[in-house]
């Protein structure tokens, strides 16, 4: 494979994977018999972009395995907070009418992981027909 098809090829994987190409200084990696530009950077962003992806699905999994209830629920959204220490994590799921936000304590380092909190919010329909939300929340440590 000569360098401009290498190149391309790159471009390619990068828009497949979405991630945007920009103006990043190139290093040449050699092989036995060719050289190729290649960004260190986007090499390290797809390596950040796989490792939050796997921390992703282990916070996801760790949620549903301590709340059996969420098991067939969808992830509306999640988020995190880096701290010196570790990450909390806050992850939304819908289940039927009702939405759960759940919070969640990492520290790898250390090797703990906890759920902080639970908020349910649930809509329903009153007498008069008018929306209501009920909301509960359960904070389970400090």
């Amino acid at each position: 494979m000569n360098s401009r098809s290498f190149i391309i090829l790159l471009a390619l994987l990068s828009v497949s994977l979405g991630i945007k190409l920009s103006a990043m200084p190139a290093h040449t990696v050699t092989t036995s018999t060719t050289s190729h530009l290649v960004s260190l950077d986007m090499v390290n962003h797809q390596e950040e972009v796989h490792n939050a992806d796997n921390v992703n699905n282990d916070i996801d999994s760790y949620i549903r395995n301590q709340i059996p209830e969420l098991q067939t629920s969808t992830i509306i959204s999640s988020k995190v907070d880096n701290t010196n220490n570790g990450n909390n994590y806050a992850y939304q799921y819908q289940l039927g009418n009702s939405k759960y936000t759940i919070s969640v304590w990492d520290q790898p380092t250390d090797r703990v992981r906890q759920i902080q909190g639970i908020t349910k919010s649930t809509t329903s329909t009153n007498s008069l027909g008018q929306t209501v939300e009920t909301v509960s929340n359960t904070r389970l440590s400090t």
